[in-house]
């Protein structure tokens, strides 16, 4: 069902139709499918299908009569194929070869399944290592053994003999192969040969699907554009070849598999290899080869064996003989009247991407005509004008196009404009990064329900008195220069108070709302998406949403989401939720989808106190602060608790610790690493907090201090960071009725030291810390990811331990001489190639590069990222050539 949904697709979207003024016979019908396909040769066909409607009345032959079911199949339908003048292509082997590539597309398997059926032999060899495998072997041996061995056996058809034996060489010269390599193992002698050569084979043939998969993966999200593509034959080539050759393999070494545990063949085909090898080293293929074909001969069981794995493959052999020659007819019907249509108008290939100034790829979004494009992507257009948009990723704002080819922009400052294709080319949106929040500050739109149910109790208070007194914990916590608005909701909303940096304004305006009225979430963001639009810096936009029910009014949650939140991601502004109360009274699902599409995030707050440290996480988070690590713990009175130690490294802008509690009095302090106290202010409001701008590098300790406490005190303690380096001055001012004592460095505070045991007691604390914080870097590092790029000598060229890494001109100085590397693009252009881990396999991606990337002998331009495995070769033909190593 899965394959006739994708060839439905392939029909509907992929193709054009074609109009010709007349059929080529009564008897033909041409159909609206077609193909572009770009030929070795450098020039582009189409294959267009065609029905014989008079093949229709002959009878379906058995299934059991494979030849001449292919012959009626390639009766009814063929391919015409044309030149880029219209007319029918008069060689015949290219004819033939073009016709078999449209034909493996017109029934190609969708991606998922060959994905699937890879990890099907992939989880067969597993089992065979421990010979639990016959049960599973003979569930799927159906699927492996087809009919054509019995018509060989009984005397079938003359063409079915021939793909026979055909089929049989090339399994025995396979099998050979195999075999050879696992007798030269290392676990050669703890290993039954035969089944170590089966799981060889069966792994091959996952690895085989893979790449087909790869391959069909990028033709279907094509088709789900919409767009018409130009497929190069190679790569339909290598498709057919891993597909078909992989399902052969592994269902070959099922089979093999099933037979050797039932007869005992692989007791016997060992003794085979080790004679062989024992009488020549090294021992080539085609030795065994010629004994495995004179055994057989000999050897019933060995010769079902061969003739079963054979006959799938043989399958093969036959529908391509009879495709050559039912492809002869047609060709010879359409030369001898060819059918009136113009010339083929021609597509060209747009490579389509992005990247920032600060070296990262293919980030945001591009829209072509209204359609958004997964970058990067090679897309077909025709002459003409379009429209081309690009939408900027969080944290970056657009600054121009690029282009290049025979393609020209409009107004390449513009965020929309047109593009003029007139021939190949490329296209890359660039954008910059946005100065960083801690310098310019924050807009954040404090969006809070008031509706009715607000005045219920929850956690021995009221709701909305709850949520009054969080958000105030939050505006007491936020720095000088965040600006802050209020937009309540009930049945509608109402923007209480427009983006300011008067903080004390804030808090006066909050403990003013009541409650009731029903609950407009739409209404809420339409409100505070327009305050951010006609007030908003658009360097750190945040809408932080609490409520405690569900929609009942206004817009519904999928009008929400196509709506207002498509908004806000174009704007770049995210939306964190906080939902508080009864959980069974919350749209929990609904407000985690809203807040993570649009990159922010949601929290469930079951208690006062948790709203609380709640409402100030988010708020750090939405004013571009990096949470690094949190501390819970308890205090009592006249007591000093080490809440936490941080290692802080070198570059960071600015350093901030925030300490909240429930109720009494606590005092925070902080321990520099040359043990300078730096104390926050003297206020009795939590939260407290302390923000060190330019903080020298090395161990801190955060202490908490029982002021005034009845019994015990539990608190939290978080530490945040702006990643720099920048040179930032701390903002002047108080904080906005903030509990803050914000420095400088070390030298603007009262310097407290302490000394004798005490001191002591310090240095060897901090000397643990020391300790631990090395080994912790030594154990991270040890674990990071790491591989080599290496000569075909084995000399290490580049290694590398990051999980992402850009590849340019520059990294290979010294290593390729001046001539060739100006033929590698330079990375501030976007690099030549990028080498990225996703879960547990590298990927590389070419990066539009000028001359394009090759992984093993193929041109990746255009492709995405391709997978790499141990020893893949990475090069530019005639200029580098690089082995891909990991450890």
């Amino acid at each position: 069902m899965q394959r006739r949904l994708c060839s439905a697709f392939l029909i509907l979207l992929l193709l054009v139709p074609l109009e010709f003024s007349a059929s080529a016979s009564p008897d033909y019908r041409l159909t609206n499918f077609s193909l572009y396909i770009k030929y070795t040769d450098g020039e582009i066909y189409r294959a267009v299908l065609v029905e014989n409607e008079s093949a229709y009345s002959i009878p379906i032959p058995s299934p059991d009569n494979r030849e001449a079911l292919y012959r009626w199949r390639f009766t009814v339908h063929n391919f015409l194929v044309l030149d880029r003048n219209g007319k029918v292509v008069e060689d015949s082997n290219k004819y033939f070869e073009i016709s078999r590539a449209a034909f493996s597309l017109l029934s190609f398997e969708a991606s998922d399944s060959l994905t699937s059926r890879a990890s099907l032999f992939r989880e067969i060899a597993g089992l065979s290592e421990q010979l639990d495998i016959l049960q599973l072997i003979g569930n799927v041996l159906g699927h492996a053994v087809g009919v054509l061995s019995k018509w060989y056996l009984t005397g079938g058809t003359k063409s079915a003999n021939e793909a026979i034996n055909k089929s049989l060489k090339m399994t025995i010269k396979k099998l050979a192969g195999y075999m050879l390599t696992a007798a030269k193992s290392e676990a050669a002698g703890s290993i039954n040969i035969f089944t170590y050569a089966m799981r060889l084979q069966l792994r091959d043939a996952a690895d085989r699907l893979e790449r087909a998969a790869t391959f069909m993966k990028r033709i279907e999200n094509s088709i789900l554009r919409g767009e018409s593509i130009i497929i190069e034959f190679n790569d339909i080539k290598n498709y057919i070849d891993d597909s078909e050759e992989g399902k052969s393999l592994g269902f070959s070494a099922m089979t093999g598999l099933q037979r050797a545990y039932q007869k005992g063949v692989a007791g016997y085909l060992e003794g085979v290899v080790k004679s062989i090898i024992k009488s020549m080293d090294p021992t080539p293929i085609t030795e065994f080869y010629f004994t495995l074909m004179d055994d057989m001969k000999d050897m019933a069981d060995l010769r079902e064996v061969i003739y079963l794995m054979s006959a799938r493959r043989a399958e093969y052999i036959l529908a391509d003989e009879v495709l050559r020659e039912k492809v002869r007819d047609w060709q010879a019907v359409f030369l001898k009247n060819p059918p009136s249509a113009g010339p083929v108008e021609p597509e060209y290939e747009i490579l389509i991407g992005s990247h920032s100034t600060d070296g990262n790829e293919n980030i945001g979004a591009v829209y072509i005509n209204g359609t958004s494009l997964t970058l990067p992507v090679a897309i077909m257009r025709k002459k003409g004008v379009f429209s081309i948009a690009a939408v900027s990723p969080r944290g970056y704002r657009f600054l121009r196009w690029e282009c290049g080819g025979m393609v020209k922009l409009g107004d390449s400052t513009m965020q929309t404009t047109s593009v003029t294709v007139e021939g190949d080319g490329w296209i890359s949106a660039v954008f910059e990064v946005v100065p960083s929040p801690s310098g310019n500050g924050s807009d954040i739109v404090f969006t809070l329900d008031i509706s009715g149910s607000m005045n219920d109790v929850w956690d021995g208070k009221k709701k909305i008195d709850s949520a009054k007194d969080s958000a105030i914990a939050l505006l007491r916590s936020l720095s000088t220069n965040d600006r802050v608005s209020i937009v309540s909701f009930e049945s509608t909303a109402h923007l209480d108070l427009p983006l300011t940096q008067d903080k004390s304004r804030a808090i006066d305006v909050i403990k003013g709302l009541s409650a009731g009225g029903s609950t407009n979430i739409g209404d809420a963001i339409v409100k505070a998406l327009e305050e951010l639009k006609r007030n908003g810096r658009g360097s750190q936009m945040a809408i932080i949403l609490f409520t405690d029910g569900m929609i009942t009014t206004g817009m519904s949650r999928e009008e929400i989401m196509n709506g207002p939140v498509q908004e806000a991601i174009s704007m770049g502004v995210r939306i964190y939720t906080i939902g508080y109360g009864n959980p069974n009274e919350l749209d929990d699902v609904f407000l985690r989808r809203l807040a993570e599409s649009t990159g922010g995030k949601y929290c469930y707050s079951s208690d006062a106190y948790q709203l609380e440290n709640d409402f100030v996480e988010t708020g750090q988070v939405a004013s571009g602060w990096k949470l690094l690590l949190s501390f819970l713990g308890k205090v009592k009175e006249g007591e000093t608790s080490a809440a936490g130690f941080l290692y802080v490294p070198a570059g960071l802008s600015a350093l901030k610790v925030i300490l909240n509690w429930r109720g009494s009095i606590l005092d925070l302090k902080v321990v520099y690493p040359n043990g300078t106290i730096v104390e926050a202010s003297d206020a009795s409001e939590k939260p407290k907090y302390i923000t060190v701008y330019n903080p020298p590098p090395g161990n801190y300790t955060i202490l908490v201090y029982g002021r005034d406490v009845h019994g015990e005190e539990y608190y939290k303690a978080w530490t945040m960071a702006i990643l720099g380096p920048l040179n930032i001055i701390p903002p002047a001012g108080g904080g906005g009725g903030a509990s803050s004592g914000q420095v400088q460095g070390p030298s603007e505070v009262q310097i407290q030291r302490y000394s004798g045991v005490e001191g002591y007691f310090w240095i060897l604390l901090i000397s643990l810390i020391v300790a631990s914080a090395m080994i912790s870097i030594s154990l991270y590092y040890s674990r990071r990811p790491s591989y080599y790029l290496i000569d075909k000598s084995g000399r290490v060229l580049l290694r590398c331990s990051k999980r992402d890494r850009v590849y340019g001109r520059e990294d290979f100085i010294g290593i390729l001489n001046e001539n060739m590397l100006k033929y590698i693009s330079r990375r501030e252009k976007g690099g030549q190639f990028r080498i990225f881990k996703q879960g547990k396999y590298y990927y590389i991606v070419d990066n539009f590069s000028t001359n394009p990337t090759y992984l093993n002998g193929r041109d990746i331009r255009g492709r995405g990222p391709v997978k790499l495995e141990n020893g893949s070769i990475v090069g530019i033909p005639g200029v580098l050539e690089v082995v891909f190593r990991y450890s």
